[in-house]
């Protein structure tokens, strides 16, 4: 398929949508000479078929980005075409390293630089979640590969050899993503594999790894749910977070002794809108996230622009929520910080029940 990268569309539904003009097989192509003749007649510049190119397909994405108007929807159309890639079953690295070799070096040397720092934005925030599930998915593999080395023989885990492919498939993975799981589990010194993964071992420092992960700390959260008409108290020395219901919200209250230092209104949200507005201003009052305010402002501002939308993406939605949902664990241990995570667990279901 010659655009592997970008979703399409017919030329009509294309100019109303983030999808690109299917350019078809072929397309047109004129001579780039021509000449005079001894009568006066001009002679060449004729018109011939030549076959559609992948590089056809990136000129026409990188024209299509650069006419996102207001610039910002930039980050829209990155992640369209994304989820396109992403939906067709591709590894998403494949499509980051493209965008980043391949289209990015065209908007670099523009006057305007607002395209390309969207662009760059976008690709750390994408790289960040790629790294994080690339994580997840290389220690649930090896705890996976561990499981089963144990069963077969309890008293030498490590020397039993795991046929990592058919392990794979037991996860629902794809040979390519085993491919790289097994591949940075050997980079990282947690496994060591055969040439062709007819088998791998876990490794000590595998193990040493997996009880890293089970003995990590876990960060304290406390989750207020407010009720009418009640009161709760969580009490820490001479310092307690007292809750008390008042109409449909809640108060929240950080007191050192009987000094309140610290109160937060929380209420209830009924719609996406309402629980954005109260997320900014308790986002904004929160003085610990002062160094994420930059990041914070990016992900309520695209969240903002999918709310305009006749059809917001759920995806991008839920995407930047628990983007939100990361930058906020600053805040713990504040009474704005407990609000926002108060006002997050509401998402799951204003998402669901969202049209």
């Amino acid at each position: 398929m010659i655009s592997k990268f970008y979703s399409l569309a017919e030329s009509a539904e294309a100019r109303k949508t983030f999808d690109l003009a299917d350019l078809g097989k072929t397309k047109s192509q004129m001579t780039p000479f021509g000449f005079l003749g001894d009568d006066g007649t001009l002679h060449g510049f004729e018109t011939f078929e030549v076959a559609v190119r992948p590089g056809d397909y990136d000129e026409a994405f990188t024209k299509k980005l650069l006419g996102c108007n207001p610039p910002y929807r930039i980050m829209d159309f990155l992640t369209h075409h994304f989820d396109y890639f992403l939906g067709r079953g591709n590894e998403g690295g494949e499509f980051l390293h493209h965008i980043e070799y391949v289209i990015f070096p065209r908007l670099k040397n523009l006057h305007n630089g607002v395209p390309s720092s969207l662009v760059e934005e976008w690709l750390r925030i994408q790289k960040q979640l790629m790294f994080s599930q690339h994580k997840q998915q290389r220690i649930n593999f090896l705890e996976a590969a561990y499981k089963a080395a144990c069963e077969y023989a309890p008293g030498q885990p490590l020397s039993v050899s795991i046929n990592p492919v058919a392990l794979g498939e037991h996860l629902g993975l794809d040979r390519s993503t085993v491919t790289r799981i097994v591949n940075e589990l050997v980079q990282d010194g947690h496994a060591t594999s055969t040439l062709g993964m007819k088998a791998m071992f876990v490794t000590r420092q595998g193990t040493k790894e997996l009880e890293g992960e089970a003995g990590a700390p876990v960060p304290l959260q406390q989750n207020f749910h407010f009720a009418q008409g009640s009161t709760s108290t969580v009490a820490t020395g001479a310092n307690s977070v007292q809750v008390t219901s008042t109409g449909q919200g809640a108060v929240l209250n950080v007191a050192s002794g009987s000094q309140i230092t610290q109160s937060v209104t929380g209420a209830e949200t009924t719609s996406l809108i309402d629980l954005v507005a109260q997320l900014k201003q308790a986002l904004g009052a929160e003085p610990k996230l002062e160094p994420h305010k930059e990041d914070i402002d990016d992900e309520l501002h695209r969240i903002d622009a999918q709310l305009q939308k006749s059809e917001p993406k759920k995806s991008i939605l839920a995407r930047s929520f628990e983007s939100l949902h990361d930058l906020a664990k600053d805040g713990l241990g504040s009474a704005t910080g407990h609000l926002v995570f108060e006002l997050l667990q509401q998402v799951p279901h204003l998402l669901g029940s969202a049209s």
